[in-house]
């Protein structure tokens, strides 16, 4: 009903409303088993005009356990870091360097060509990169309204996605001020690249 109402998407920013919609994804692409999304990182320099980057250094966080479409344990069906910290110092398993939660872009890329996922050896560069940015655009035409105008706005969004199995991408929530603190070398070379 909400999405016909915003011709699914195309009237972003025109209706002043703090409501949101979000559709369940039950049936998520997994990484052996595992549940798992994408962070990737928007810096928005100017609201007058209109500039963002998209930064190309983004890392798939991985759930800690075996995905269940009706477990209700947060290490099942949460991929972000406290949830894995929290579940992996349960099971004596935590170290700030723990790799088998977090996959970088191009691991990704050859993860899923590998398990005959894609056919398509560059498909997250050329088409998933393409299409998160396509999501970027319209998150700031959704916030137009609630940011201040002019020169001075600088603002970092960690932007998360999901990809189900039928390699549709799907926006998550955006993050305001995400946190830099972690493992992934991806955040260190988007800081550098700021």
């Amino acid at each position: 009903k909400s999405l016909k109402k915003y011709h699914n998407g195309s009237r972003c920013g025109q209706k002043k409303t703090r409501s949101i919609t979000q559709k369940y994804i039950n049936n998520p692409l997994l990484i052996k088993g595992r549940k798992f999304d994408l962070r990737v990182y928007m810096l928005i320099s100017s609201l007058d005009p209109v500039v963002a980057f998209f930064s190309p250094h983004w890392y798939a966080r991985i759930a800690v356990n075996a995905y269940d479409k009706d477990s209700t344990e947060k290490s099942t069906v949460l991929t972000n870091r406290s949830q894995a910290r929290r579940a992996m110092t349960e099971m004596g398993t935590w170290s700030e360097d723990s790799t088998e939660i977090i996959m970088r872009w191009h691991e990704l890329q050859t993860y899923l060509y590998n398990a005959n996922l894609t056919q398509d050896p560059h498909w997250v560069e050329e088409v998933l990169n393409h299409e998160m940015k396509v999501f970027m655009v319209h998150s700031i035409r959704m916030m137009q309204n609630l940011l201040p105008r002019g020169r001075g706005y600088f603002e970092l969004v960690g932007m998360d996605f999901l990809i189900d199995t039928n390699l549709r991408l799907w926006f998550i929530e955006g993050n305001r001020t995400p946190n830099l603190e972690g493992v992934p070398i991806e955040k260190e070379y988007m800081m550098a690249d700021l």
